[in-house]
């Protein structure tokens, strides 16, 4: 598929996004900041737990938490296990298989991520060619995506 066709469905996309009801919160590291992947995993289930009690209330108005993830980073499925068994009761908590063609909020999911993470690179100025197609420049960027996005914010 051409460039020009894919950066216009990124925008349609972008656009069900903004009108979409869900926020989000980004937890970001650097694996080269920790010493080894267990000190990394233990930082990211104590953030995650530290979330989830900030949060608490909210998440108990809720009968049921569905955490939809794919399995594809151990790390992270240990991370969100054990974060969300901890703070939450265990028969509050549903885990899903996630396949992006199976649940639109999968999709989503996806978008955030990747704006977040252009995001990062844009304001370490490292962004690549695939940013600049896409996104165009770090205002452009901003203005056109980020922005919008971050009206989802937690």
């Amino acid at each position: 598929m051409e460039p020009k066709r894919r950066a216009a469905y990124l925008a349609s996309f972008g656009t069900f996004v903004q009108h979409s009801p869900f926020t989000y919160h980004v937890f970001v590291y650097r694996k080269s900041e920790f010493r080894d992947r267990a000190s990394l995993g233990a930082r990211m289930r104590r953030d995650l737990v530290e979330f989830l009690f900030d949060h608490i209330e909210r998440l108990q108005g809720f009968d049921l938490v569905k955490i939809y993830y794919d399995d594809g980073q151990a790390l992270v499925t240990r991370a969100l296990h054990d974060g969300f068994e901890y703070a939450l009761a265990r028969e509050a908590v549903i885990y899903r298989d996630a396949r992006p063609d199976g649940y639109r909020m999968l999709q989503v999911t996806d978008y955030a991520c990747g704006v977040e993470l252009a995001a990062l690179r844009y304001d370490a100025h490292e962004e690549n060619a695939t940013d600049r197609l896409f996104f165009g420049t770090r205002r452009d960027f901003v203005k056109t995506f980020l922005r919008k996005l971050r009206k989802h914010l937690l």
